[in-house]
């Protein structure tokens, strides 16, 4: 066995992928540190750097499924072959079992075309996971899909409300308080709700000049950026 090739998967590089598999349902692993995603809409995209050091370029076509499998065994041990990986169990205690997993063409797979920065960033602040967590309950509550990042210049504020109701007529609605607007900067910028698949954690909120916002771990290298509704308004 080529020790170069076998890798010891960590709970914490699972839990990337079961986030990942949430935006989208394939992914192309490249060799290195550095996982990447982008939904099929491309209106979100993931990047994280592990801890584990992939040996190679392993393409999977149905991510579920794989993790899925990859839940059998107690503490997988990947060894990555030229086509496929054979997983075993690296557990004393764990059913000594193995699974023959193929690797999908690069071709056939989404990936991320381009790299992305916040070059002309307009405003930054904290988001804590307990707000996140608290408007992502209202939202599902209310039964809306939008959530509403928005400044008066003042106080930065997140919202779940149904944005096209709110433009019309009364609306039902769910506000918290982030932060004093330090830059006195006005804006009103939509999220799509179902879209907001990040890892339960806190976050460094960036919004961007050019319609792009971008969610930055505080506790770990995993960032998120995500495209707003065309109604949003950036401040100048």
């Amino acid at each position: 066995m080529n020790k170069e090739s076998v890798l010891n998967i960590s709970p914490d590089t699972v839990e990337i992928l079961k986030n990942f598999s949430t935006i989208q349902s394939n992914l192309l692993i490249k060799e290195g540190s550095v996982l990447e995603t982008v939904a099929e809409s491309k209106n979100i995209v993931a990047k994280a750097t592990v801890a584990d050091t992939f040996p190679q370029d392993f393409g999977i076509w149905d991510l579920g499924q794989f993790l899925s499998l990859l839940s059998l065994f107690t503490k997988p041990s990947l060894d990555f072959k030229d086509k496929f990986v054979i997983v075993k169990e690296g557990s004393k205690e764990g059913i000594k079992s193995a699974l023959k997993f193929y690797s999908a063409a690069a071709s056939m797979l989404t990936t991320p075309t381009k790299q992305l920065n916040m070059e002309g960033t307009k405003v930054t602040f904290d988001l804590p996971a307990e707000k996140i967590k608290a408007v992502m309950t209202a939202a599902g509550t209310l039964g809306v899909d939008d959530l509403q990042f928005a400044s008066d210049g003042s106080l930065i504020t997140l919202a779940a409300l149904d944005k096209d109701e709110a433009k019309t007529s009364a609306s039902n609605s769910y506000t918290l308080p982030i932060e004093e607007d330090s830059e006195e900067t006005k804006f009103c910028i939509y999220l799509t709700a179902s879209l907001f698949r990040m890892i339960d954690d806190d976050y460094e909120v960036q919004l961007g000049a050019e319609s792009i916002s971008q969610f930055k771990s505080k506790n770990r290298d995993l960032t998120y950026w995500m495209a707003p509704t065309i109604d949003s308004v950036h401040g100048k």
